[in-house]
């Protein structure tokens, strides 16, 4: 039984579980319900709160969209910067389905490069272009790793798929809170220096020349 089976079954049940602000699962309905699905609850805990978390982040896409009649037939690109990170094909597909459900604005997912955004390991680039991601990004943290760079940006070819770098080397910004200069100095705030962006400009330039990706 699926994670998404086991929340529609207990509710069908008279158990309604939710996410508490804490993140954990809340159950709420008759006691000798909550009694009969705890076991079951108890032993899929993780994959039902990662459900859960689905299905509120698909409810603020169609809130989003229901809210600002602006974007009503406009094109909206979600980032993989989101919570969670959109690194499997099932949050590709669950954000995909949430603009087809609310039906007046085209909604393309984006992917991420590396699994949770850690610039560790990739993501399945194949698996999450099949679920609907029309590029792949870590935006909000820079791939700093070349070579895994380097595999993104070939994987990406095979399936003609832009890749987006956040550009920013980490060793060069140190944590810094603005741009440096004079006004960051006069703060007494550390600053993130131009290069840091230059360099690392440069480094994805030359393994885009390296690899023919874009």
């Amino acid at each position: 039984m699926t994670p998404a089976e086991l929340i529609e079954r207990a509710t069908e049940g008279g158990v309604l579980l939710a996410l508490s602000p804490s993140g954990s699962i809340s159950a709420k309905g008759n006691q000798s319900a909550i009694d009969r699905w705890l076991p079951a609850i108890r032993q899929s805990k993780a994959a039902i709160i990662a459900e859960l978390q689905l299905e509120r982040r698909r409810a603020k896409v169609l809130a989003m969209l229901r809210d600002n009649p602006g974007i009503r037939y406009a094109i909206e690109v979600v980032d993989a910067n989101t919570d969670p990170v959109i690194d499997s094909p099932a949050t590709v597909g669950f954000v995909a389905a949430a603009g087809r459900e609310a039906g007046f604005s085209r909604v393309y997912p984006v992917g991420a490069i590396s699994l949770g955004q850690k610039g560790e390991r990739l993501t399945e680039i194949g698996e999450l272009v099949e679920a609907g991601a029309v590029a792949i990004t870590d935006d909000g943290s820079p791939v700093m790793d070349s070579g895994l760079m380097r595999m993104a940006l070939q994987y990406a070819q095979a399936f003609d798929i832009p890749v987006a770098d956040h550009p920013e080397d980490l060793g060069l910004s140190r944590n810094g809170v603005m741009n440096e200069g004079l006004v960051s100095a006069r703060l007494g705030l550390l600053g993130k220096p131009n290069a840091s962006e230059d360099v690392h400009i440069a480094r994805d330039l030359l393994v885009a020349e390296l690899t023919g990706g874009h």
